[in-house]
């Protein structure tokens, strides 16, 4: 974190040294440097920071991809040998309305848990409303509420399930930081609660994830 500041140091006096060279090479060409010059419109203020791009906090879209720890909440007996945790990804895209609310839509894998005698599946398509704020120029900070259309799959021996698959609709919720990386780069940290439907029962999975997501 601290090559950045150097790294712009060294561009501003980059920057300087030019200019000044430059007015320099104006008064030693044999041209008088009082004449008029053509006035020149100032350039549009598009809102954009000259270290990170301000569109992480207003509007534009973005893509990125998270990977994380999933946390299945479901009945698992001790010394069934049933995991209730493994590791799970999501990739999406989003857009803002608005310097506060946007909407985001992604596909999500819950992992697969393994038992004894079977294993489970949990993936979807998620569609989710996120408000969110900045924290100073570099941080922001987001809630997000959703829906997730997952299928579902319960295979061979698990402890309290039956086995099959399912299809159906669940609310999604979670909340969120990012930070700045880069202009138009975020580190992104997510927790994420999923309902989901097995064979026969509803079940909830929890995700703390990060990733890198990308503006344009």
């Amino acid at each position: 974190m601290h090559i950045r500041p150097l790294i712009q140091t060294v561009a501003l006096s980059a920057t300087l040294t030019l200019a000044c060279a430059g007015a320099f090479a104006q008064t030693t060409d044999g041209q008088s440097t009082t004449e008029p010059k053509p006035a020149t419109p100032p350039p549009a203020d598009r809102g954009e920071s000259t270290s990170y791009d301000v569109r992480q906090w207003t509007h534009g879209s973005y893509i990125g991809g998270n990977v994380g720890a999933t946390d299945w909440r479901t009945d698992c007996p001790s010394g069934s040998g049933c995991e209730d945790s493994t590791v799970g990804f999501k990739l999406y895209g989003g857009t803002k309305f608005n310097n506060f609310l946007g909407a985001e839509l992604g596909y999500v894998n819950l992992g697969r848990p393994d038992t004894n005698g079977g294993h489970q599946t949990a993936q979807g398509a998620n569609l989710s409303l996120i408000a969110g704020i900045p924290i100073g120029d570099r941080f922001g900070v987001n809630a997000k509420v959703g829906t997730l259309y997952a299928w579902t799959n319960t295979t061979g021996n698990v402890p309290s399930h039956q086995a099959g698959k399912e299809r159906d609709f669940g609310l999604s919720y979670g909340a969120g930081a990012t930070m700045a990386l880069a202009p138009r780069v975020q580190l992104r940290v997510d927790w994420d609660r999923y309902n989901v439907d097995f064979k026969g029962r509803d079940g909830k999975v929890d995700m703390l994830s990060a990733g890198v997501q990308y503006l344009f």
